[in-house]
């Protein structure tokens, strides 16, 4: 028989708490026997009872992992005035690509939650204990010293490394300074497809700040539907020969990617704030190495692509005048309808309900990223014109020509192979965008 069965359970003792004449604080248990030392943890002139403050380390738990990493926590503030439950969580599950990101609440799946800096629990947490994680070392430390332990001090932390200008074995931090073979997150490797993606590759410190933005750029649809688009001859000269395939110009693109140095940069705001009109947009840039394209300046989407040595070949004037006119071809991909129907009524363009082009002539073509539509012909000098960038050989810069076509019935024409350089047409000569004078086509 249990003695203790139907009594009531004993009350927790009170404390008695007085201030001494040099005001520290003085607890005592408010009773004859005090509870044993070892149920009782003291610092700071206070007295806490050892099972409550396990039951509340206990209740800071991070509510995804279930476990005190000792890392800088948050807590979650319900918007659901009805749910009462506060959660601790590990910063890292709020950042990212993490689940925690759709800002539910975990107990009532509300949204609307917010995520709080706690700095008193984290500092508490850690203080927590741990033993290092690497086989062999016993050390044991606060979850606060860990970081620096790995990094610096523990002697059987070492990686191993594929990357052949480091050695197989080295020492964490050392190795931390050295390697390169770090990739990018949005590089894929696939057994079928092969690897693709953002190809940069380098230390783990230049990870945050390398230029994925811009690789990013050649990798949306409608730029791979533009890369694809390209016919062989033409890979071969936008690539200056490194490139024979839509496959591996995307490739090519992702090497080309290059970063603005500061002094670019500040050239560029001095370009952009020397015309109201150039200062009345948004603008996006991205620099490639001048070995694509032909080192041409031009338009993918809303963003202006410059070649490596547009900078340092134009002076502000030249620079501002080719901004504006890239920025012409922006809004004309915004607006298109509006441009088709501008094209037609103030520039004289039609639009051929059937265009033949012979194969000799279609394979010498070289797509413009700012006018891919090269479906319009253009009455000029008393006869049709169909305007065109138009590829010598593979070693050669387009030169932009006009063919004349042959009208078989309303609405249908033939490009014959008479063709005249596109400046020799006077008419076209005169178009005018911007009240600047511009060789210009749709």
């Amino acid at each position: 028989m249990n003695p203790t069965r139907g009594r009531k359970r004993k009350a927790s003792i009170p404390l008695k708490i007085t201030a001494g004449n040099s005001g520290a604080i003085d607890v005592e248990a408010n009773t004859a026997s005090n509870a044993p030392s070892e149920d009782v943890l003291k610092g700071g002139g206070y007295v806490f009872s050892k099972q409550s403050v396990v039951s509340v380390l206990q209740d800071l738990e991070c509510a995804v992992c279930k476990d005190i990493q000792g890392e800088e926590v948050v807590r979650s503030c319900c918007a659901n005035a009805q749910c009462t439950v506060i959660n601790y969580i590990c910063k890292k599950h709020t950042e990212g690509p993490a689940v925690l990101n759709q800002n539910r609440c975990l107990m009532c799946q509300t949204t609307g939650v917010t995520y709080d800096p706690d700095k008193a629990v984290s500092r508490l947490l850690s203080s927590v204990f741990v033993d290092c994680p690497k086989e062999g070392c016993s050390t044991r430390m606060t979850a606060s010293q860990l970081k620096q332990h790995l990094e610096r001090e523990c002697e059987k932390n070492v990686i191993k490394c594929g990357e052949t200008r480091v050695r197989p074995l080295k020492a964490s931090q050392d190795h931390a300074a050295d390697c390169r073979s770090r990739k990018c997150f949005n590089h894929i490797e696939d057994p079928e497809l092969g690897s693709f993606g953002c190809t940069w590759e380098g230390n783990v410190v230049d990870l945050p700040n390398h230029d994925y933005e811009a690789r990013r750029l050649f990798c949306s649809h409608s730029v791979q539907e533009l890369i694809n688009s390209y016919k062989p001859i033409e890979c071969l000269a936008r690539s200056g020969g490194r490139a024979s395939s839509p496959g591996q110009m995307s490739r090519q693109y992702m090497l080309a990617v290059r970063n603005f140095s500061a002094d670019e940069r500040s050239r560029l705001r001095s370009i952009i704030n020397s015309s109201p009109r150039l200062r009345a947009r948004a603008w996006k840039f991205v620099k490639v190495a001048s070995f694509m394209d032909f080192a041409f300046p031009y338009t993918l989407n809303d963003v202006v692509v410059l070649p490596s040595s547009f900078l340092a070949q134009h002076d502000e004037s030249e620079a501002a005048v080719t901004l504006l006119h890239e920025s012409f071809h922006i809004d004309q991909r915004a607006h298109q309808p509006k441009f088709d129907k501008f094209y037609e009524r103030k520039w004289g363009y039609v639009r051929p309900k059937r265009l033949t082009i012979p194969g000799s002539i279609w394979k010498r073509t070289v797509t413009d990223p700012d006018a891919p539509d090269i479906k319009w012909v253009k009455a000029m000098n008393g006869a049709y014109w169909w305007t065109v960038l138009h590829l010598p050989d593979e070693r050669s810069r387009p030169i932009a020509v006009a063919y004349m076509c042959k009208q078989t019935r309303p609405g249908h024409f033939v490009v014959t192979r008479e063709r005249r350089p596109l400046t020799s047409l006077k008419e076209y000569v005169t178009i005018r965008v911007y009240e600047s004078s511009y060789r210009t086509r749709p």
